[in-house]
């Protein structure tokens, strides 16, 4: 009985572990967007900049 209740804390480790990992990766991916938006406001400045320019 009690080696399952190793293997039992041990998967919650292993649970715990996958769910920072992913969290991690969520994180890179949101902040990549982030600056792509941040890239395509740029662009949408220069291009209403042109405009007025016109």
């Amino acid at each position: 009985k009690r080696r399952e209740e190793k293997k039992e804390y041990k998967f919650g480790m292993e649970t715990n572990e996958n769910r920072k990992k992913e969290e991690r990766i969520n994180i890179k991916r949101w902040e990549r967007t982030k600056d792509e938006m941040k890239k395509e406001s740029k662009k949408e400045r220069e291009r209403e900049r042109k405009k007025e320019s016109e």
